[in-house]
């Protein structure tokens, strides 16, 4: 039994350690996205007219834009992304002349609040052209949060959206009793192999 007790008390921790080093793994992360895959440069601007889309949900706390964005070989003139709602700018962003054509992060002013409905406009200040990589005719738009953080610095972010868009009766309280039902599945299985062990 004691054997026994030692190898289900070793898989459990070499599975604690490494469900930690996971979570404590510090990288950007996502803010959110509108779900549109880069599948083709769908989109394209030229002449300083900007390409613009509407609908669009900003997260809060997004503080860059990632995109795919060709440039047809030229340099990567210098890019304005600009966020509105009902005349008033929610946010925006500017990339530097001297980008180089594929996936480009552009930084953005701090976004205070989620904001839905808002259109996203893209421009760059050059003449020639650009391309925005997206599927029928919408760009993906990808929104990442300030710096590198562990999913521990986000444990309050997840709980939170974890709630969202259930029913009225479930929220983030789910994630708990989640957590709950692991840990009682792994203490029935411990029950169980003890028993068995005693027939």
């Amino acid at each position: 039994m004691i054997r026994l007790l030692v190898v289900f008390a070793a898989g459990v921790a070499a599975i604690a350690s490494g469900v930690v080093a996971v979570m404590d793994d510090r990288a950007p992360r996502q803010a959110g996205n509108n779900g549109i895959k880069p599948v083709a440069f769908d989109v394209v601007a030229a002449d300083r007219r900007p390409a613009c889309q509407t609908g669009e949900l900003v997260p809060k706390d997004a503080a860059s834009l990632e995109m795919t964005i060709g440039t047809f070989g030229a340099p990567g003139a210098p890019l304005e992304a600009t966020f509105t709602k009902d005349g008033r700018t929610v946010t925006s962003g500017r990339l530097a002349r001297g980008w180089h054509e594929g996936v480009v992060r552009v930084p953005l002013r701090p976004v205070a609040r989620t904001t839905g409905g808002v259109t996203v406009c893209i421009r760059s200040a050059s003449r020639g052209r650009i391309a925005l990589a997206g599927h029928e005719g919408r760009f993906r738009l990808a929104y990442f949060r300030a710096g590198r953080e562990s999913w521990f610095d986000l444990a309050g972010t997840v709980t939170h959206r974890f709630g969202l868009g259930k029913a009225a009766w479930e929220g983030s309280w789910t994630i708990v009793l989640a957590a709950f039902l692991l840990l009682t599945g792994l203490g029935l299985a411990l029950w169980t192999m003890l028993r068995q062990s005693r027939a």
